[in-house]
């Protein structure tokens, strides 16, 4: 059918010649602004100008109401949004959250979880997935004090140090909703008392399941007799010969060559002797009775003295060695002191309190 311009339909006469007619051009310059007139297409659809006429096609991300790719103006399709978070539940990957918008879609790792990338928002292909946020790095203060953090995945839990427990009598916590406060005697016997009384009445609790941090991650909690736990150590970890406390690193490494440390520092080997037997014997005993706390203080105060009765160290080499030597033979030391202060008075090292 020809135009009254004589032209075919989809065509205009341009002079002698009939030129396509570009059904895609907006009625007029204000189109975009004018919510008045209707796109050609309808809303969230693309117009595609062919020769003598033109077809339509859903935007990107939205699909026509008839699954057809290309639809006519005059059709009843119209372009509705594709929610991809349902058309495919794993498009953001394990440990994020979808969120479906207008025509397209972001994901958000779920909390306790980063993005790769760092970035906030992805969406698939961007080769960015969500990982574990290590709480107990990130913020080292996150427990508070007399507590070690525990990463988990997606999370992290804080436990109470030995010596130490929370108000609640609960195992663990997180955030800043309690605090560990140093259980005394009083408190030890009131909660001793009130736990006979309930596992009378109750039975026996399972402390190894109650709390799986209870002997720490480098140690195996067993149920002992009297209703209470006992914490085996791995090698390598002591819980310094309390049985129910939990097992930390125990480096004996550091007494382990006398023949360097004299090359070094000569006259300290009888004390690294006497700490790396001590070191040793809590490594592979279940209990510190036989380790005499006082008396390593003692002797490891001694031989400093008599060190630097010759003189200051002459190298920084010499400094290094023997503080890293102290530090070590400290946290060996100090768990085994019957007292939580001692004094100790020598010529050269002065007062000592640990």
């Amino acid at each position: 059918m020809e135009h009254v311009s004589g032209c075919p339909k989809g065509f205009s006469k341009n002079g002698k010649h009939c030129i396509d007619e570009n059904e895609c051009n907006p009625p007029s310059e204000d189109y975009n602004n004018d919510t008045e007139t209707p796109h050609i297409c309808g809303e969230n659809a693309a117009c595609i100008n062919t020769n003598g006429s033109f077809y339509c096609q859903c935007g990107l991300g939205f699909r026509s109401s008839s699954q057809r790719i290309n639809f006519t103006a005059d059709s009843p399709e119209k372009c509705i949004d594709i929610n991809e978070c349902l058309e495919n539940k794993d498009t953001c990957g394990p440990n994020a959250k979808c969120n479906n918008t207008l025509g397209s879609y972001f994901c958000i790792c779920n909390e306790g979880f980063v993005t790769s990338t760092g970035v906030e928002r992805f969406i698939f292909g961007q080769g960015v997935t969500c990982e574990d946020r290590n709480e107990c790095v990130d913020n080292i203060t996150i427990c508070g004090k007399h507590t070690q953090c525990v990463n988990t995945s997606g999370n992290y839990s804080c436990v109470c140090n030995p010596g130490f427990g929370l108000k609640s009598g609960e195992a663990q916590f997180t955030g800043n909703r309690e605090s560990c406060e140093e259980i005394t005697d009083q408190k030890a016997t009131t909660d001793q008392t009130a736990t006979t009384d309930s596992e009378d009445a109750q039975g026996a609790k399972d402390l190894c399941k109650i709390n799986k941090f209870i002997c720490g991650e480098n140690g195996t909690c067993h149920n002992a007799t009297n209703g209470g736990h006992r914490c085996a150590c791995h090698a390598g970890f002591t819980n310094y010969g309390d049985p129910q406390g939990r097992c930390t690193e125990l480096n004996c490494d550091t007494f382990a060559s006398e023949k360097h440390l004299k090359m070094v520092i000569p006259g300290l080997q009888d004390a690294v002797a006497l700490m790396r037997t001590s070191c040793l014997e809590l490594s592979e005993s279940n209990t510190a009775e036989q380790v005499d706390g006082e008396a390593l203080l003692e002797t490891l105060l001694s031989a400093i003295d008599r060190l630097l009765s010759g003189g200051p160290l002459k190298n920084n080499k010499e400094v290094s060695v023997l503080l890293d030597l102290v530090e070590t033979a400290l946290r060996i030391i100090g768990p085994l002191l019957k007292h939580p202060e001692t004094r100790r008075f020598k010529t050269h090292t002065g007062r000592r309190t640990s």
